[in-house]
């Protein structure tokens, strides 16, 4: 077996002395050498050192949970004896140390993360900047210490809790790669692991290869990628909507809902849309053509070679059983597990876009899209496309794959490539998939995890949600799980799909832990709240090709707040927009106070800096005295604000804790919920509060069955006469295992 650093490992309390006396610097080598030498000669040491807790927690753990079982029934003998007192805390203690260093390795091998604007010319001269010691400090410290660890099996958990021995040598490693530009064979080795893209997988291309790669090797790559998040949003235009800042999936999905609605009554005009599925999409990405596009939009040399380190320095081995097998060079890809490779790959994306915008006069757009001159969407891979349904505008994108395969190595798939047709005869909507190779497809489909839907959505529209649920439910073992065990799967699980799925997905009533629920949120009232997420979006989103389709097809000049839902073809959208906002508030304190509707607060300063809200109006609700103590700032341009939010930032929890329904305050839930509490026990004692502990009913039902068998005299027994009375001691066993 292939060794592996376990984090639990730096508890220990010999760790960082083990470390510090293997640790040593070496003469006449570079710092990426020196601590290369290190981490192998620590291997050993560690493994003799630290290994044998590998397959031994749980049964230390079993260990100690009998000592001090044993220890607190001593003291419940003789509880006037400090000597057992003392050994029972002892025997606690390490207990529960016991179970923080299991709990700590199951949670690193499940990979689970737990729950508790410059111009582009300053902007591409900030990728050079120099690296400081704090920003490798700052980067490490940063990453996950959960994430699989590389090759060389020590997981970003080593470094942070050793980082008084090793920072030093970590930082000069780092900082000789940004000085030299090289990376010794043993940094950038990388183990793949093959994981299943589907139930049942058997042949090759049915695995995702994933790359493992070492700490110093993301550590070096994630410097390179914040250098990079900042100027990206310059350069990727608005089509692509992943790894972007301020840009957002739901806005993808939201405008392709709109544009094939109606597909299913093949009427209006001719329209057709493409599903594009690129081949080994970053498996297949052409080195030179990704160095030579960094160079041509003027990335500085510096920083392309830095890039051209990390991506054509690879060795490769397969991890198999958990052993590594075999060691090759790559000749093409990013790896996925990179963190440099998503963003490399919008970048090769971009080029596309930059193709499919430059339309010949022979292209005509798709229906409702000349205004914003839309012909795609992409998010990373995901690539749909929009036209006409005629021959030249087919031709023109068909060229366009064509030609940026060649180019970049990434090519349609066309097996698993679709073409959707409207407003045509079946002759024409042939000849259009023959004319683009793709198959014909039909509406719905599953575009970045929801259903593409023509119409409203119905419930069998919502079946894969439903299945992915109870599939992971089912793979848990839920049956087996306690009470408390249900619960956190229930919130873990259904928190997590219904922020995607919150138009359709109803969830359990939902009362606070402080109103003496379980914090289990209702489907209805989270739904409203992400629905107001997507009206922030129309609201703040200025760059945004959504919006700005929003605003030439929806709006049409007209205000957000009165706007008819009729406009809209989604059912998301027509749900978000059904009945004129104004119609549902009111327009009296409009009115009232002598504004119009599309107001804003610069409308209320007049040019000397004094309000002029109308006097009467405030006067009217007390607040003439309270306004004429804030002084108009004319400094700041107008911008939205959400009230509720923290800064007057916007999210979905915070909605929804403003608009659910409440229930009373209770007294008792601090006794309960948080701080030490074992969830087990909190839910137990939540139970018995609410009268719904299913003891007394499960007794009196196996009374019952007793009774009618001749096995106890008579029925009525009570509940108390029972543990207090001399019942034989087989009748009080059978009730036991019963219970």
């Amino acid at each position: 077996m292939s060794f592996q650093f376990f984090n639990h490992w730096v508890e220990d309390p010999s760790f960082i002395e083990v470390v510090a006396r293997m640790w040593s610097s070496h003469e006449g080598v570079s710092p990426l050498v020196s601590l290369m030498r290190n981490l192998h000669h620590l291997k050993p040491i560690l493994h003799r050192r630290f290994g044998r807790h590998i397959k031994s927690l749980s049964e230390e753990m079993r260990i100690a949970k009998e000592a001090m079982d044993i220890a607190q029934r001593e003291v419940e003998r003789n509880p006037m004896s400090d000597v057992l007192s003392r050994q029972a805390s002892l025997a606690t203690e390490t207990f529960w140390t016991a179970v923080r260093l299991e709990e700590a390795s199951l949670r690193q091998k499940s990979r689970i993360r737990w729950v508790s604007s410059h111009d582009g010319v300053a902007q591409m001269a900030a990728l050079q900047l120099l690296i400081s010691r704090e920003e490798v400090r700052r980067v490490l410290f940063s990453m996950d210490s959960g994430k699989a660890p590389g090759s060389d099996g020590f997981s970003v958990g080593f470094f942070k809790g050793a980082w008084f021995v090793v920072g030093e040598d970590f930082c000069d490693a780092v900082l000789h790669f940004f000085e030299t530009c090289y990376l010794p064979v043993g940094v950038n080795a990388t183990a793949i692991t093959l994981i299943p893209k589907h139930n049942g997988a058997k042949r090759l291309e049915d695995f995702r290869p994933i790359s493992c790669c070492n700490v110093l090797y993301k550590c070096i790559s994630k410097i390179l990628v914040d250098r990079l998040h900042v100027w990206l949003p310059s350069f990727i235009s608005s089509n692509q909507s992943a790894f972007i800042l301020g840009r957002s999936i739901i806005e993808n999905i939201l405008l392709c809902q709109e544009l094939v609605g109606g597909y299913h009554l093949n009427s209006g005009k001719p329209r057709c849309t493409l599903k594009v599925d690129l081949q080994k999409a970053y498996d297949s990405v052409n080195w030179n053509f990704l160095f030579g596009l960094l160079i041509a939009i003027g990335t500085p040399l510096k920083f392309v070679s830095w890039i051209r380190t990390c991506v054509t320095s690879p060795m490769f081995s397969i991890m198999i059983n958990g052993s590594l097998e075999g060691v090759f060079h790559g000749r093409k890809d990013v790896r996925q597990g990179n963190p440099l490779s998503p963003f490399l790959f919008v970048m090769v994306m971009e080029v596309l876009s930059r193709m499919l915008n430059k339309i010949p006069q022979s292209f005509q757009f798709h229906h409702r899209c000349e205004k914003v001159k839309l012909t795609h969407l992409t998010f990373a891979d995901d690539l749909m496309i929009f036209c006409a349904a005629d021959e030249p505008s087919i031709r023109f994108i068909r060229e366009c794959l064509q030609k940026f395969g060649e180019l970049s190595g990434l090519f349609a798939n066309p097996r698993k490539s679709f073409i959707f047709v409207a407003g045509v005869n079946n002759e024409n909507a042939s000849q259009l998939a023959a004319c683009m190779g793709f198959v014909r497809g039909n509406l719905p489909v599953r575009y970045l995890g929801l259903p593409l839907l023509t119409g409203r959505l119905r419930s069998n529209d919502c079946a894969p949600m439903i299945q992915r649920i109870t599939s992971r439910i089912r793979s848990w073992i839920a049956r087996v799980l306690s009470f408390a065990g249900r619960l956190q799967l229930v919130c873990s699980v259904l928190r997590s799909l219904q922020v995607y799925w919150a138009s359709v997905f109803v969830l359990p009533a939902y009362v606070h832990n402080e109103e003496g629920g379980l914090d289990i949120r209702d489907g209805p009232s989270w739904n409203i709240a992400s629905t107001l997420k997507i009206l922030w979006l129309m609201l703040t989103s200025l760059g945004s090709l959504w919006v700005a389709w929003v605003e030439a097809y929806i709006l049409k000049g007209r205000s957000l707040w009165d706007v008819d839902s009729r406009v809209g073809r989604s059912w998301c959208l027509r749900a978000i927009l059904r009945g004129a906002i104004l119609e549902q508030v009111g327009e009296r304190v409009l009115y009232d106070a002598a504004s119009r509707r599309e107001a804003r607060l610069s409308d209320f300063i007049g040019s000397n800096g004094e309000w002029l809200w109308s006097r009467v109006f405030l006067e009217l609700i007390n607040l003439w005295d309270r306004v004429q103590e804030v002084s108009p700032c004319l400094s700041v341009s107008d911008s939205w604000v959400w009230v509720p939010g923290r800064q007057g930032g916007f999210s979905i929890a915070s909605a929804w804790k403003a608009i659910r329904p409440r229930g009373g305050r209770v007294l008792w839930d601090g006794l309960l919920w948080g701080g030490r509490n074992i969830p087990k026990h909190s839910f137990c004692a939540w139970l018995a509060i609410k009268d719904r502990l299913g003891t007394r009913d499960r007794l009196h039902r196996v009374l019952r069955i007793m009774a009618s068998s001749h096995r106890i005299g008579h029925w009525g027994v009570e509940l108390s006469w029972i543990c207090h009375q001399g019942i034989g001691k087989g009748v009080r066993s059978k009730l036991w295992r019963v219970l």
